[in-house]
């Protein structure tokens, strides 16, 4: 009788660990059917994204077109919308607003912050799959950039959103232009660096032959070594309040610069920032500058006048050496440190 319990015990336990593996094969189907690519909570996603994105696309069409009903001459590539953004090319200066105005839907939905108008259509930035393959299903186009934690990297795509002009405005989701990102292209005439990118990182628009017009706006905080290097036909440089630090040769040989103002947050003027820049006849300098590097004004014919701020404790080897046409140096009369005599900078310390 003891035999034949032990042999009962023995398989209920085998039924039992027979039942617990297919229950965890069923669970297992379960999940995949639930949430894989092709489940059904995966296609309930792909459906909901389809539909939102489907809406704010005839929210956009909606909104060109009354823009168009307004004024006749209104360029649908003009518009560019985002965060903090909206502008096109009939928009009266008083008006302000951004991407909530133009798809008001958008706002507090999963893709908030992920959209953005460019040359007048929609533009998705996500890493995520799903969401991408949904936006490329409803013909919206995948920001051609290639961005990694924030940082734009040098990448074919980095010219894909200029428009006819030559005018490029880096995305709001770039936090830092990476190195080498713009160096060396054609076609680029003006770049529009919105504040939320704090730093241009080294030779990022270096040897750029084409490039006039560089708008920083406020938020940037850090220009890198040789950023605009050689950018022979750079003629206006917008730089912030924010802007803490220009490093060594950045606008070195921008043969057409005529005017540059520093900001007041700068404390340094590094080697060779401004040298060789032979157009150059006006130079603002910071009063709280503190310091002028080696060769920093070097070689700048067109200079004939610079005023040194009376905080300024440095002024490095050759910092305004072969600037032939410098007919004065002025030294504001509260700095303790230098003198300008006889065409000659000598310290009074």
């Amino acid at each position: 009788m003891q035999k034949k319990t032990k042999e009962n015990v023995g398989i209920t336990l085998i039924a039992l660990v027979i039942t617990i593996i297919v229950l965890l094969i069923l669970a297992g189907i379960t999940i995949s059917a639930l949430s894989g690519d092709n489940g059904i909570l995966t296609n309930a996603s792909r459906a909901k994204y389809a539909t939102e994105l489907s809406q704010y696309k005839e929210e956009l069409e909606r909104y060109k077109g009354e823009k168009l009903l307004e004024d006749t001459s209104f360029e649908e590539e003009s518009l560019i919308s985002s965060e903090n953004t909206l502008d096109y090319n009939t928009k009266p200066e008083e008006e302000t607003g951004n991407i909530y105005n133009v798809i008001a839907s958008l706002k507090g939905s999963d893709f908030a912050g992920k959209l953005e108008v460019i040359k007048g259509e929609l533009l998705l930035n996500s890493q995520n799959k799903t969401e991408i393959q949904v936006a490329q299903s409803v013909g919206i186009a995948v920001n051609p950039y290639e961005i990694i934690e924030g940082e734009l990297i040098s990448s074919d795509g980095n010219l894909l959103l200029m428009d006819s002009t030559g005018t490029l405005r880096i995305p709001e989701t770039v936090t830092s232009i990476g190195e080498g990102a713009f160096a060396n292209l054609e076609g680029l005439k003006t770049i529009i660096i919105p504040g939320t990118v704090k730093e241009i990182k080294k030779n990022a628009f270096r040897n750029n032959k084409d490039l006039e017009t560089v708008i920083m706006e406020e938020g940037v905080q850090i220009i890198g070594q040789a950023a605009f290097y050689t950018c022979n036909n750079l003629k206006k440089v917008n730089m912030p309040e924010s802007l803490k630090e220009i490093r060594s040769s950045a606008f070195f040989q921008c043969i057409n610069l005529k005017e540059i103002s520093i900001p007041e947050n700068i404390k340094e003027i590094n080697e060779w920032v401004l040298s060789k820049c032979n157009s150059l006849e006006n130079i603002q300098l910071p009063e709280g500058l503190t310091s002028i590097k080696a060769y920093a004004f070097g070689d700048n014919n067109s200079l004939k006048k610079i005023k040194i701020p009376k905080n300024v404790r440095t002024i490095g080897e050759g910092a305004f050496s072969s600037c032939n046409n410098l007919e004065d140096i002025i030294i504001d009369s509260e700095n303790q440190n230098y003198i300008y005599e006889e065409r000659i900078i000598d310290d009074k310390r």
